[in-house]
């Protein structure tokens, strides 16, 4: 379990996924679709990453559990 620990660096992936969601809003501002539709995508890329990063930690445990055995 520490090995799978150590390899997540959870704290950076949050830090990336918000870094991420702010240049979401940002560009989408840009192009003019409003502070409404701004906020919505940012909100939407922050829920989609969360999603695909749940599904690697399964993945990642699912690997880890196939290999001890």
């Amino acid at each position: 379990m520490q090995k799978l620990c150590s390899q997540l660096r959870v704290p950076c992936a949050f830090l990336r996924m918000i870094v991420i969601a702010i240049m979401v809003g940002v560009v989408a501002h840009y192009y003019a679709y409003g502070i409404g539709a701004c906020l919505g995508l940012a909100l939407l890329s922050l829920l989609v990453m969360q999603v695909v990063y749940f599904l690697f930690i399964l993945l990642a445990v699912w690997q880890e559990k196939r290999s001890r055995q």
